[in-house]
């Protein structure tokens, strides 16, 4: 009977350790797009931390599914014009010159110092609800889709709640040249006499 309890606990303790990724970015496999000669990836990356022990009333949990094209070949160039648009519009300009992994790491560990701060001295938020707890979540996912006439869009999707009513959502789409990987402006994805009419939508 202990045999198989020491058993059933070693197998347990390595499922758990195959079910996180230990803060390590992961990435899940490539993906092609019908005419446009790139491909593409999705970089993930999964994080709890909870309050302080003392305060033992809340968990922040960040999830980020970032998509990214493959450098490797002749489009490799493409591809690192692309990232470094990516990650800088993802995690702001101090990441810039990051690699992705790199971008969501020091983003991650950002977030755990601001999360962890609302607990230092005391905790004026719920002083009179001592059961309420103190949530954070901050998720990203972000696909690619291919566009007309050698564009090709990147769609970006997140989710934040800071432990009130509700949480925000937002999406943005960037528009790239899918043979150079430039970031394109309105005025180049839309033809100038189009403009008043695409601003008016």
């Amino acid at each position: 009977m202990k045999k198989t309890f020491l058993a059933m606990s070693a197998m347990l303790f390595l499922l758990l350790i195959a079910g996180c990724n230990g803060n390590k970015p992961v990435d899940d496999g490539y993906d092609k797009l019908e005419g446009v000669d790139l491909k593409f990836g999705k970089e993930c990356f999964a994080d709890s931390c909870d309050s302080p022990a003392e305060k033992d009333n809340g968990r922040l949990h960040i999830d980020y599914k970032i998509a990214y094209a493959v450098a490797d070949g002749t489009n490799a160039q493409t591809a690192d014009a692309i990232n470094a648009e990516i990650v800088k519009f993802e995690f702001g300009e101090e990441c810039t010159g990051l690699s992705l992994a790199e971008a969501m790491k020091k983003t991650r560990d950002v977030v755990v110092a601001d999360y962890l701060s609302l607990w230092e001295g005391e905790d004026p938020m719920y002083e009179d609800e001592e059961e309420r707890s103190t949530n954070y979540e901050y998720n990203k996912v972000s696909e690619f889709a291919k566009g007309k006439g050698g564009v090709l869009c990147y769609e970006s999707s997140d989710y934040i709640y800071t432990a009130g009513a509700h949480g925000v959502y937002g999406t943005w789409v960037l528009n790239f040249d899918s043979n150079t990987g430039k970031l394109l402006t309105f005025e180049e994805v839309f033809e100038a006499d189009k403009n008043a009419h695409v601003r008016q939508l």
